[in-house]
């Protein structure tokens, strides 16, 4: 099994080659029903509806609905997501377990998906101001 702080580095690395690579154009959009990462002279900028709402984070992928759901029928999903103050951030607990996440805020994680409902409760500690607690669901179906 991969270190925590492994998997993150994979991630970061990631990023950084796939914005280089996409350098030498001028914009890359990247989009979905609710979220977009866009790249533009080697920043990456994201936004999500979840912005919108009002939450502290956003979740990038997989793509949720309005109602914060996931449908799908894979047994393990990579969650990635991003704090919007990484600064005024203390803590990000999902499901009990603190999420590591860069200086630019974003996070990483591995969600092993069993069948049927999956509820991913996300506890967000700000270093000032009110904990907020929001819940997320992806749905596994049956079929393989």
């Amino acid at each position: 099994m991969l270190k925590k702080g492994t998997v993150f580095s994979f991630l970061l690395v990631f990023l950084l080659i796939f914005s280089f690579d996409l350098s030498a154009q001028e914009k890359v959009l990247v989009s979905s029903d609710s979220s977009y990462v866009l790249i533009q002279n080697n920043t990456l900028t994201v936004a999500d509806n979840d912005y919108s709402t009002e939450l502290p984070f956003a979740i990038l992928f997989p793509v949720f609905s309005k109602k914060r759901i996931h449908n799908t029928n894979l047994s393990q999903i990579n969650l990635i997501g991003k704090v919007k103050n990484p600064a005024g951030t203390k803590q990000i607990l999902l499901n009990n377990e603190v999420i590591s996440f860069s200086e630019e805020g974003l996070f990483f994680k591995v969600l092993d998906i069993t069948p049927g409902k999956n509820i991913l409760r996300f506890k967000f500690i700000p270093s000032k101001g009110r904990t907020l607690r929001v819940n997320f669901f992806i749905v596994r179906s049956e079929d393989q």
